[in-house]
């Protein structure tokens, strides 16, 4: 009986110092996400139909870094998804969609996004990002 009480109070100690890191860490190194007016017109964002629904795709660029945040929104402006991406060449950085998912290039590899996203990736879009 003893071990499950232990056991308990060590995964609810671990879960703590996880997210007190977590948020410790977003804080400690905000984020500037800059021209996503600019982004968003040149890596070919917007509002697009996915099964018939329009969504909103949202791209920013990174103050510091050369990272693109990308962002999937519905005209609602619910949070859907959220990745970040490096486009390595000018050409590479535009957006191309289906009729379910967008194709987006990251190090110079197509990757695909389903919409709409699973439930890890809407998880995921609202977790602070620990990691540049």
């Amino acid at each position: 009986m003893i071990w499950k009480i232990l056991r308990w109070g060590v995964l609810i100690f671990f879960i703590s110092l996880y997210l007190i890191l977590f948020y410790a860490l977003n804080f400690l190194r905000p984020y500037e996400y800059i021209g996503c007016d600019e982004f968003t017109g040149l890596m070919n964002g917007g509002i697009h139909p996915f099964n018939g629904t329009n969504h909103r795709v949202e791209l920013c660029g990174l103050a510091t870094e050369v990272d693109v945040r990308l962002r999937v929104f519905t005209m609602n402006g619910e949070l859907l998804a959220e990745r970040y991406l490096h486009p390595i060449e000018e050409r590479q950085s535009s957006l191309s969609y289906g009729t379910n998912y967008i194709i987006y290039h990251n190090n110079g590899n197509a990757e695909f996004m389903p919409i709409p996203p699973s439930h890890w990736e809407w998880i995921r879009a609202r977790l602070p990002r620990v990691w540049p």
